[in-house]
């Protein structure tokens, strides 16, 4: 019966050279029984031999407890019957070999770093399959850790419909803003393709749901197979999530969505008429739907772009809210009694003012930013096309972040602390 040991090792540390000798023979006799063939390394544990003869130096007593301290420490000898390819990554771990091919093969598959892979594969004697799942039981771990931290910073990504993209046809946009907490990750390749495959999911998932809470139980499309189809999809976007979080390291939320077209929830236009919807999208950081009856995609594009310029708050004069005008219309009253001029004169002053504010506040009103010579509504005539609404989403707008420079570390190490924190409030909707 051969023993199931991959390795034997014969220490003899300390010990008199009789004990190490017959050590030591018993473990050649033991070699010679099972052959080399049984045996990956033989590891012999010599202490290191007194020298007789000491060289006379004016410091004797430091030189003898130099000596005794190098005596300590035994000496190792490595025995090998192949000692050409052997390599200490070539371990026997419970029974199972951990190489560096299979560390490469997990690292690849998961994302993880090189050690925490060979701890994956030690935890579970090798099974590769085995140390993606403890792989990824470790990563929810660390995404519910990180999930308390502010994510600011992100991407905005377009989903747009395609042909064979269920019933949606060309019809639907989707904005999709997902934070992470440095901008250095918002250029990362690994979050990017993360965007681009949460936009585009959400564009297929719009026909059932429009909540991020359902987005993110649906299957994610260009996952792991590179998959467009998203009944064959294996992880869902919940789950690609927690597994980028474990392997880049910082939080990553989904925290929004917003959509355009005729069959989204954002549309506004009848059921039966086919809207043109037009996208732009500013530096990766702001992102614009424009929605029209009439016209042309270009035309749209053209429009979201005046808007992610100039940021109006409402479409149409029609869209801005009743409680908005009234309570602008009597800040004007009150000015305009102050000059003491007669209440017919005052509400003809405040109904002019009222239109300029409109004027101010609204897109179709301001003048084309790429044609200060025409307004958007002289633009939208000379096409034929007319405003149904539009979106715009700014990464981080009103989230608080905390900002910190040299000088907050410095009074951090001083034990002096303060904290600085910006709110951005960039939000506007109108449809």
């Amino acid at each position: 019966m051969v023993p199931s040991s991959s390795s034997v090792t014969a220490c003899c540390r300390n010990k008199p050279s009789g004990f190490g000798l017959a050590t030591t023979t018993a473990a050649a006799l033991w070699l010679a029984l099972v052959g080399f063939d049984h045996v990956h390394a033989f590891v012999v544990v010599l202490p290191r031999h007194h020298h007789h003869q000491q060289q006379k130096h004016p410091h004797q007593h430091l030189v003898q407890h130099a000596q005794r301290q190098q005596q300590q420490q035994p000496k190792r000898v490595l025995l090998s019957p192949s000692s050409a390819s052997w390599s200490w990554s070539r371990l026997f771990m419970g029974g199972t070999e951990v190489t560096t091919s299979l560390i490469k093969e997990l690292r690849e598959a998961t994302g993880a770093g090189m050690m925490d892979c060979k701890k994956a594969l030690v935890e579970c004697d090798g099974d590769r399959e085995a140390a993606s799942e403890y792989l990824r039981t470790k990563g929810l771990a660390k995404a519910d850790k990180k999930a308390t931290r502010v994510a600011a910073e992100g991407r905005i990504a377009l989903g747009a419909a395609t042909a064979t993209d269920s019933p949606l046809q060309q019809q639907t946009m989707v904005l999709v803003e997902i934070n992470c907490e440095t901008d250095f990750v918002a250029k990362d390749s690994n979050f990017v393709q993360f965007c681009q495959q949460v936009a585009q999911t959400a564009v297929v998932h719009l026909d059932t749901d429009t909540s991020v809470e359902s987005l993110l139980g649906a299957p994610i499309m260009g996952g792991d197979d590179n998959n467009n189809d998203a009944a064959n999809a294996t992880k869902t976007v919940e789950e690609e999530r927690q597994a980028l979080v474990a392997k880049i390291g910082e939080n990553i939320q989904v925290r929004r969505l917003a959509s355009r077209g005729s069959r989204s929830s954002g549309s506004s236009s009848p059921d039966d008429t086919s809207t043109v919807v037009g996208a732009y999208i500013h530096m990766n950081r702001i992102g614009v739907l424009v929605e029209l009856l009439g016209g042309t995609s270009e035309l749209a594009t053209d429009v979201a772009m005046h808007v992610a310029a100039l940021n109006p708050p409402y479409a149409t004069p029609d869209q801005v809210p009743a409680n908005v005008l009234d309570k602008e219309r009597s800040i004007l009253t009150a000015q305009a009694l102050e000059s003491g001029k007669p209440a017919s004169i005052v509400e003809k002053m405040v109904e002019g003012r009222i239109r300029k504010y409109l004027q101010d506040i609204c897109c179709v009103s301001q003048p084309f930013v790429k044609d200060d010579s025409q307004t958007i509504q002289q633009l939208l005539t000379a096409h034929q096309a007319s405003m149904v609404g539009f979106t715009r989403l700014a990464v981080g707008e009103g989230l608080t972040k905390k900002v910190d420079d040299f000088a907050q570390e410095v009074a951090k190490m001083a034990g002096t602390t303060t904290t600085t924190t910006t709110t951005n409030n960039q939000t506007s909707e109108s449809s």
